[in-house]
């Protein structure tokens, strides 16, 4: 009888012990869920969205015409300052490929620019561009180009097309322009630009009303 008190004694513990470790795995289990959602619900609704360049694996495709982009010579006049971080970064114009190669700083020198980098599988791109092109006319003494931060122009284009913006933009498909400006790998991305070719404001956001657009242009080129 003692001997059977025992083992049921020690069955009884190892049950309880065994209780215990599930029960704290299912605490840790719900504090990291809070957590999560904690997050999510605090991180913000204005957030750019994590891109991969390497999502697309496509063969050639047809890119529908586009507007041409700017080139070097249509600014002002004024030049690049000393170590404007574009000066030299060639890239093609997306739908334009008549262009060739332009060489981007130079292009956007002489005047301000606003450059918004964008991919057409970017769902916060869809709704911001109609704004910024909105902004764009109320501001023609500010460039307005866009770079398609992705490797598929065919499908840039189309989705230019379709959201029914005329805006003038360079394909950046080997991801030349991020490194330069040490762009974090999101979409989208406004980066406001002096005449001389400085950055002077990187905004991995995107945009939801034109009054967001003014106040953050002219923050940076106060």
């Amino acid at each position: 009888m003692t001997h059977d008190r025992n083992e049921t004694d020690v069955s009884a513990r190892r049950a309880d012990k065994a209780g215990w470790i599930w029960l704290s795995l299912a605490a840790v289990a719900v504090v990291v869920i809070l957590g999560l959602m904690f997050a999510m619900a605090f991180s913000g609704g204005e957030s750019a969205v994590a891109y991969d360049d390497d999502v697309e694996d496509m063969p050639v495709e047809n890119v529908l015409d586009r507007p041409e982009c700017p080139v070097p010579g249509e600014g002002s006049g004024e030049s690049l300052a000393e170590g404007a971080p574009l000066a030299g970064v060639m890239l093609p114009c997306l739908g334009a490929d008549q262009q060739g190669e332009i060489d981007l700083g130079a292009a956007l020198a002489g005047q301000p620019a606003v450059v918004n980098f964008w991919a057409w599988n970017c769902a916060p791109c869809r709704e911001e561009m109609p704004m910024l092109q909105q902004w764009s006319e109320a501001n023609p003494d500010i460039q307005l180009v866009g770079v398609q931060q992705s490797t598929s122009p065919g499908r840039g284009a189309a989705f230019l097309d379709d959201v029914g913006v005329p805006l003038r933009s360079y394909q950046d498909t080997d991801d030349v322009v991020g490194p330069v400006l040490g762009l974090p790998k999101v979409v989208p991305i406004t980066v406001i630009f002096d005449a001389e070719g400085n950055a002077r404001s990187i905004l991995p956001t995107y945009f939801t009303s034109i009054e967001e657009i003014d106040q953050a242009v002219a923050e940076a080129l106060a």
